[in-house]
């Protein structure tokens, strides 16, 4: 079904209060948010979720994915989507991060796979679909938190239940491929296809690889004094070239793809902004669509 604004009015006018409204070639629906919303992105994500589960109550847990390359606001985002629903829903939070395979792993994946520590292939898939599966059935689950910087389970063992769930956000750098790579054979882990099945809405949030790159850079304080010399743009450049292009090139391209809502950001005066929200034509359908009787 075709996007228009005949199909799916009055949602067209919940939707102007964000900003303009365009509907592209690809028959996704795009968003230029206003001004004054363009800091605030998460709030519009939480518009869309709740708008989603009033019209899908059966629906419980609503499970949500959210996915992007390093420094594009993931965690921060999700953070800021559980102090905005905490009041009105029951909800969990997942880290990706925590479900990286230990550092001792590694050698057994290939020389060199350790310093690749977000590489998709370094991901327990079996265990975070388990988890998913028990938090949906009600159990409870132990999620050890992983030390970022010792590619190790160091931190604190958090006990999250699903008991009563009505949302559950699940956020990392590779959270729902396409499925038709399993099937054609491009990726061989069964259980990357199953955590995609998983999730009622995909959300990707976008940016610059180059950009992500020099935020990151600049977050240790050690190198701010460089400010921006040939050197910083130097290595900055070098880390670009070798890792994350090929990376985004890789899997975020596919995964990407794959999103039914995409967050283009920017980064303006230290701050990300949301330059356009992309709505994919099968997902604003079901949005808008309600379930039951």
């Amino acid at each position: 079904m075709r996007i228009t604004e005949k199909a799916f009015f009055p949602s067209f006018s919940r939707l102007r209060r964000w900003g303009e409204i365009n509907i592209n070639l690809h028959g996704s629906l795009e968003v230029t948010p206003r001004k004054e919303l363009r800091n605030q992105y998460p709030k519009i994500l939480k518009d869309l979720i709740l708008e989603f589960r009033k019209n899908h109550p059966f629906l419980k847990p609503l499970i949500v994915g959210m996915a992007g390359p390093r420094n594009a606001t993931k965690s921060s985002t999700t953070q800021a989507l559980v102090e905005m629903l905490t009041s009105k829903l029951n909800l969990a939070a997942i880290c990706m991060d925590n479900y990286f395979l230990p550092r001792d792993a590694f050698k057994v994946l290939g020389k060199g796979v350790e310093k690749k520590g977000k590489d998709p292939i370094l991901l327990d898939f079996k265990r975070l679909v388990d988890d998913l599966t028990a938090l949906c059935q009600g159990k409870e689950i132990l999620v050890k938190v992983r030390d970022r910087y010792a590619y190790d389970y160091r931190g604190p063992e958090v006990v999250i239940s699903g008991r009563g769930l009505d949302l559950i956000l699940v956020e990392g750098l590779s959270a729902f491929y396409p499925n038709n790579l399993v099937l054609e054979g491009r990726i061989h882990n069964p259980y990357i296809s199953l955590l995609s099945s998983f999730f009622a809405i995909k959300i990707y949030l976008s940016i610059d690889p180059y950009i992500a790159e020099k935020v990151a850079f600049f977050k240790n304080e050690k190198r701010r004094n460089l400010g921006f010399s040939s050197l910083a743009d130097g290595l900055i450049y070098r880390r670009f070239r070798m890792v994350e292009l090929p990376r985004f090139d890789g899997h975020h391209r596919l995964v990407r793809s794959n999103a039914d809502i995409v967050c283009d950001l920017t980064y303006f005066n230290h701050h990300y902004q949301l330059s356009t929200i992309k709505i994919s034509e099968s997902f604003l359908e079901k949005l808008f669509r309600r379930e039951g009787p």
